[in-house]
C-alpha cells in the first residue's frame, strides 16, 4: 500500500470550496432546527458553542439564528482557508 498524501487529503475540500458554498444552504431546516433549540434542547438563556470540523462554518451561522441573543459560536477547521 501507498502511503496516503496528507497534503493532498488535508487540503481535498478547497478545491470543492464553490460546490460547498452552494449546496450547504439548503440542507437544513430552519424551522426544525428552531424546534430542536426552544422545544427539544429548551436552550432559553444565551449559549456558547463550540464547532470542531466546521467546515466553512454553516451550522454555526444556522444555530446562531436560533439561538438566544448574546449566544457565540466558534468554529475550528483543520483545513486551510479557501482563496
Amino acid at each position: 500500500m501507498g502511503e496516503t498524501n496528507k497534503t493532498d487529503e488535508h487540503y481535498a475540500w478547497n478545491s470543492r470550496i464553490e460546490y460547498l458554498k452552494a449546496s450547504r444552504g439548503s440542507i437544513w431546516n430552519d424551522d426544525y432546527l428552531e424546534f430542536l433549540v426552544q422545544r427539544v434542547w429548551k436552550i432559553d438563556r444565551p449559549a456558547r458553542i463550540v464547532d470542531f470540523g466546521c467546515g466553512l462554518g454553516f451550522m454555526g451561522a444556522l444555530l446562531l439564528s436560533a439561538l438566544p441573543a448574546g449566544s457565540s459560536y466558534t468554529g475550528i477547521d483543520k483545513g486551510g482557508i479557501p482563496s
